[in-house]
Formats: C-alpha cells, sequence, structure tokens
C-alpha cells in the first residue's frame, strides 16, 4: 500500500472540503492507496455529513487536534505573541514523516522542514497575508523569513485554482494552476430569472468589514427580497449549505473564502464579497472574482452601499443571468486534475525508492 499524508490548515473550513475532495479522489482512482489525515476536530465534526472520505472509511486515519494552535488569520496580532506560526510544525515529529510515501500540506509550507518533497496545495501563502497585515511584528517577521526561506530552499510544487493563486504563490513556488475544485451541480442552462429574488447571507460573525449582515438583512427584508441566514441567526429561512441552499438563492453575500466560493461555483450562484480591511488574501480573492464575471466586489463597504448595491443587483435579472452563465462557463475539473498529480507524485516516489 502507498502510503499519504494530508496535513490541512486548522483555519476554518475551506482548507479541508479541499483537501478531503482532493484525497477522496485519490483513493477511488487507486485501491492501493492508505490514507492519514491532521485535521482539527472542530473542521471533522462541522462538516462530518458531508464527508465524501466516507466510501473509504477502512482506508483512512485521523488525526485531530495535533497542531495545536498554528497558522491561522486573527484580526489581533498578539495573538502570535506565542510562537504558533513557526513552532506548530514539532508536532508533526510523533508521526514519523518519512513512512509516507508522499505529503500533503494544506497552506502549511512548514512542513518542509521534515518532507523537503512535500506536494502543497493553496492559493495564497501565510507569509504573504501576514507581512502585509502586520508589518513590523516580532513574531510574523520571524514566520515570514522562515517561510520564505523554506520556500526558495525547496521551491515546492503547489496545486492552485486558476485564475485566483496569488502572486507569492507564482513566484515562490512551482504553481500547478488547475480548474475549480468541484462539480457542477446544476445543468449551464440554469435560468435564474425564474428564481424569486433570494439573497443567502453567509458569515461566523454578523460583521464584516463595515457591513452588519443582520441590519442588511433587515434592509432587504424590507425591500421585499427574502433572505436566508445561517440557523443561528435566526433571520429569514435557514441556510444549510448543502448544494440545494445556493442553487436557491439569486446571489450570496459572503467573504471570499475559498470554500464558500467554491460551493457558489458548482451551483452557479452569483456572490456579492464583503470582507474586513487588511486581509490581502480577502482583497485578491474578490478582485479576481469580479474580474472572472462571477459577482460584486465591495470589499469593506458599510451596510447602506451594500444594501443599495444588492437592491440594485435583485432589479437586474439580466446580470445576475449572466453572472451565472459566466460561472457555469468556468472549468470544473480540478478535483480530478489535482488527483491525478498526486498519484504521479506517488509514481514517481515509488520509482526513487
Amino acid at each position: 500500500m502507498a502510503r499519504v499524508l494530508a496535513i490541512i490548515c486548522p483555519n476554518g473550513f475551506g482548507h479541508f472540503q479541499r483537501s478531503r475532495r482532493v484525497m477522496a479522489e485519490v483513493l477511488g482512482m487507486n485501491s492501493g492507496v492508505q490514507l492519514e489525515i491532521v485535521c482539527t476536530a472542530r473542521q471533522r465534526a462541522q462538516l462530518a455529513d458531508t464527508d465524501p472520505l466516507a466510501p473509504f472509511a477502512d482506508r483512512v486515519r485521523w488525526h485531530e487536534d495535533l497542531l495545536g494552535p498554528a497558522v491561522h488569520w486573527s484580526l489581533d496580532p498578539e495573538d502570535y505573541a506565542d510562537g504558533r506560526l513557526v513552532n506548530w510544525s514539532a508536532a508533526l515529529d510523533v508521526l514519523a514523516l518519512d513512512r509516507f510515501d508522499l505529503v500533503v500540506s494544506d497552506n502549511m509550507s512548514g512542513v518542509l522542514e521534515q518532507r523537503a518533497d512535500a506536494l502543497l496545495m493553496g492559493s495564497f501563502l501565510w507569509s504573504d497575508i501576514l507581512d502585509s497585515a502586520y508589518p513590523g511584528h516580532a513574531q510574523v517577521e520571524r514566520f515570514v523569513q522562515h517561510e520564505r526561506n523554506l520556500l526558495q530552499q525547496h521551491r515546492p510544487e503547489m496545486i492552485c485554482i486558476d485564475g485566483l493563486a496569488m502572486p507569492g504563490v507564482l513566484a515562490r513556488t512551482c504553481a500547478l494552476p488547475v480548474p475549480w475544485m468541484c462539480e457542477s451541480v446544476l445543468p449551464p442552462d440554469t435560468a435564474r430569472e425564474v428564481l424569486p429574488p433570494t439573497v443567502a447571507l453567509l458569515g461566523n460573525s454578523s460583521v464584516i468589514g463595515g457591513c452588519d449582515l443582520k441590519a442588511l438583512a433587515d434592509g432587504l427584508q424590507q425591500a421585499g427580497i427574502s433572505v436566508s441566514t445561517p440557523p443561528a441567526w435566526q433571520i429569514g429561512e435557514p441556510f444549510g449549505y448543502a448544494p440545494a441552499d445556493f442553487a436557491a438563492c439569486s446571489a450570496v453575500i459572503c467573504r471570499p473564502g475559498i470554500g464558500t466560493l467554491t460551493d457558489a461555483v458548482a451551483t452557479s450562484t452569483p456572490v456579492v464579497v464583503v470582507h474586513e480591511a487588511g486581509n490581502t488574501e480577502m482583497t485578491h480573492n474578490g478582485i479576481a472574482i469580479a474580474a472572472l464575471g462571477f459577482g460584486l466586489n465591495l470589499a469593506t463597504a458599510d451596510t447602506a452601499v451594500v444594501l443599495r448595491s444588492l437592491l440594485a443587483l435583485m432589479q437586474d435579472r439580466p446580470t445576475l443571468v449572466t453572472m451565472s452563465r459566466q460561472i457555469a462557463a468556468a472549468k470544473k475539473n480540478g478535483l480530478e486534475v489535482a488527483a491525478k498529480h498526486v498519484l504521479q507524485r506517488l509514481e514517481q516516489a515509488d520509482t526513487d525508492d
């Protein structure tokens, strides 16, 4: 059996979704692969109902909360004062990384210390994000130099989304652009002009950038626009994050994290982007989504601006339909392409041995 270790960044759920989906493709293509996964218990529990790895449970072993505090995005730079940005990789020693034929690390470049041949995944580098957000912060500067030294020394391959990869990925790694990592769950000619105007407001926090999403929900409802939100908000209809929830919306308003964007792309759902200031990844993704014609980039706009823009968009059905068709036309075989590259790397490792 070929042994693969997948290390997943503990920051949010997009990394987890991507890694699981790619690894499910790998296991489905090759019955001779044994997989071990490093993730958080919260990631696994939150998405347990939609686990693409479930059919391969006998070939998957989980390592939950092994990393402890690690690389992540925080609005408070003092969260990084404990050295977590560079110390996390020492926890991998218990796994004896040299026993794996291939290590795949989603946005965690520090693994290169133990496995110089690791395959990376992601469309941004943490050193670029944190360097831009917190220049001059001692622990951040230490991490930035550490990651960039590793990347310069090893120049790893990095699987990334074509059109969404940040400049640092293209400049500092051997980037491997792939199409969107999802499958279309709606026919390309789905007509959004027949949908009643419905907007999903998505976010773990109800305030993103300058926009209060709960106040925005009130404004939309007063204008006769149906609203769906995460169940905990208890506003409008509950949004369950299933494909059917995305497909039922005229548009979703969200931070442009890769997980939410991928789910929207799979259902050809236009997106309206809002995000906090100072986050280089969110800024880049918002600009890229608007450039692709997939939605509106409102960045850090306040509630009033977002409300006016959404009301105008809901009244402009031709634009919504055009956005949906643009998304439908995007290539979506990235999971297959990424999985095939993982298997090629396994074959190469076997040949090298």
